[in-house]
């Protein structure tokens, strides 16, 4: 039986493997580099994703640092502004 890799965090589920996120059991649409840091955020939800772990994980290490605000910004439109927690100089947080 395969292993379930569905992550639920706050009011959204994110299926990576359909490549599928719904939040309050409604889909959201999203680009791949914005399925790509929900899920590093969504996996990592217990804890701050610093802003050099988020960059080099979903652009690699040659991204410019402003690229992450842009999709973070992308994700709060689609998901809300309270879906993700800002860190101050560290990074962020998915609460769902």
């Amino acid at each position: 039986m395969p292993e379930d890799t569905t992550l639920h965090v706050g009011r959204c589920v994110l299926d990576p493997v359909a490549r599928e996120l719904t939040c309050d059991g409604e889909p959201v649409q999203l680009s791949p580099r914005e399925l790509q840091l929900a899920h590093l955020l969504m996996s990592h939800a217990d804890r701050v994703v610093t802003r050099r772990e988020a960059l080099e994980a979903v652009w690699g290490s040659a991204a410019r640092e402003n690229v992450l605000d842009v999709y973070i910004r992308y994700l709060r439109a689609r998901l809300g502004a309270d879906a993700i927690a800002t860190a101050r100089g560290i990074g962020y947080r998915f609460l769902g």
